[in-house]
């Protein structure tokens, strides 16, 4: 407990600190300069795709949830941005889908653990196979390491999803967790609930047009991800085209991926200020962009805090 609470420090620490040097080395008036050039119809716009993109979400895990309610599903995903604005790192944010999804009626735990674990791979995948596609499309020079960064974790996650498809990596995965099982006690209940999620993860990959449908959402889900950021551009009037976001808005997820900040504060804008200054922005319009990203992450954070409280509300009541 005491260790949970000095990592959730030390990360708040982390996020001030880097808002203080963006704050102290940024000029807002410049930011403020950018962001009037937005147009009420960009920003209702990037609202409709930020919404679409949570559809698009919800869909694509209830295909590999088929009882789950498209509501349950939904509630689950909203309130996992609430979450994720509060604890840092996106795992979090994965492990609050699976909480909320869990209050309900439908699937298992098992099932529903297995189901977020498979979704977010297909969706790493699905970032990846658009981020390749940006680089190979994009007019700017850019260092071979970065095609080859992509290609290497789109590899290791195509792997990672197809791993337990092997018979012998599946029963000794198995064998592991029931001898964890036995030598931890206490833990039993632990291990043995591990050990259904991977049975359940063996069944997903065994079902190819399954997965194959949901990478195909993925990347659809990811192209809505690449197009907000794109007309956010243009709004800006910035110089870059939609195949440069594709591979920017990989590296950005990627990089969000770290569970160093509350909310990916700070991470964003360092990454977007180093990106974008290869095309010539000002760090004051990246600062622009980044906020305006963040703000509709706090969109969709506030409508899973409404659901949340209020689905704690009504378990209270029901008490």
């Amino acid at each position: 407990m005491f260790r949970s609470i000095s990592i959730a420090a030390l990360k708040i620490v982390v996020t001030i600190i880097l808002l203080y040097l963006f704050i102290r080395r940024t000029d807002f008036s410049g930011v403020v300069a950018a962001l009037s050039h937005l147009s009420s119809r960009v920003i209702v716009a990037l609202a409709l795709l930020n919404l679409l993109g949570i559809f698009l979400s919800v869909f694509k895990w209830r295909m590999l949830l088929p009882e789950a309610s498209f509501k349950g599903l939904a509630i689950a995903c909203f309130a996992s941005y609430y979450i994720g604005l509060l604890l840092p790192g996106q795992f979090a944010q994965e492990a609050a889908k699976a909480y909320y999804l869990s209050l309900g009626q439908s699937p298992r735990t098992h099932r529903i653990a297995a189901s977020v674990v498979v979704d977010k791979i297909i969706s790493i995948i699905g970032l990846l196979v658009v981020g390749c596609v940006g680089l190979a499309l994009s007019d700017t020079r850019l260092p071979p390491s970065l095609t080859w960064l992509f290609v290497a974790s789109g590899l290791l996650a195509i792997t990672l999803l197809f791993s337990l498809r092997a018979p012998w990596l599946y029963s000794k995965t198995g064998q592991y967790l029931n001898a964890l099982g036995t030598w931890l006690p206490r833990q039993e209940k632990i291990f043995s609930g591990g050990g259904r999620v991977i049975d359940a993860w063996h069944t997903y990959s065994k079902n190819l047009p399954l997965l194959a449908g949901n990478v195909f959402l993925a990347i659809t889900y990811q192209t809505v991800g690449v197009l907000m950021f794109y007309l956010l551009s243009r709004g800006l009037g910035l110089p870059i085209g939609f195949f440069d976001w594709s591979w920017i808005v990989g590296a950005l997820t990627l990089a969000l991926f770290l569970p160093l900040t509350i909310g990916g504060v700070g991470i964003r804008e360092g990454t977007l200020i180093g990106i974008l200054a290869i095309f010539g922005c000002e760090k004051e319009t990246a600062v622009a962009v980044s906020l305006v990203a963040f703000s509709f992450v706090l969109m969709l954070a506030v409508i899973g805090a409404v659901l949340a409280l209020t689905i704690k509300a009504r378990g209270r009541a029901t008490v």
